[in-house]
């Protein structure tokens, strides 16, 4: 089975981690999300050393701000990445100005995680999924509100898009794998 770097691939299955001694294994999604969130899905708290996690836009964006000026900052959707890849990549293309051939924009990016297997979970749990949008609500919610109050780039999506849940599975898929 693939190991799938969390901060690469899109997949709510097999993640690798890799300890301290350089030895890696292989846990679910749901272990992962447990692993690195756990205590903020658990107590709705943000640690100080997870606050500063770029997970949390919130904060990250207010932080941005401060340092640059607004019209500077593009912020785009995934959502609209995987939904028009070509009016994302326009957005982008715009933005900085640049002239490019069309054929790049229309050829779109390359496919990651394109892998099919049988053992592939396309979804993450439930439970997780609420977990991890009840503890970044906050920051999410913080995140929108400072997009509304500060105009971006002309071409920037507004109203920008609110996260939205997506499908998901009831029961874990699969099982821990240890290599």
């Amino acid at each position: 089975e693939k190991c799938l770097n969390p901060n690469e691939d899109a997949n709510f299955s097999n993640v690798c981690k890799q300890d301290k001694n350089g030895t890696f294994s292989v846990s679910s999604f749901t272990e992962y999300a447990d692993d690195r969130y756990g205590d903020v899905m658990d107590d709705n708290l943000v640690p100080s050393y997870k606050k500063y996690s770029p997970s949390f836009y919130g904060d990250r964006i207010e932080e941005w701000f401060h340092y640059f000026d607004r019209k500077q900052i593009l912020v785009l959707s995934y959502d609209e990445m995987k939904q028009n890849e070509q009016k994302f990549l326009q957005r982008i293309v715009s933005f900085m100005e640049i002239n490019v051939d069309q054929s790049l924009i229309h050829g779109g990016t390359k496919r990651r995680n394109d892998l099919s297997t049988l053992s592939k979970a396309t979804s993450p749990q439930c439970d997780t999924q609420k977990r991890l949008s009840d503890a970044f609500n906050f920051s999410n919610e913080k995140f929108y509100r400072l997009l509304e109050q500060h105009m971006g780039p002309d071409m920037e999506q507004r109203p920008f898009p609110h996260f939205k849940l997506s499908n998901c599975t009831k029961v874990e898929m699969i099982p821990k794998l240890n290599i």
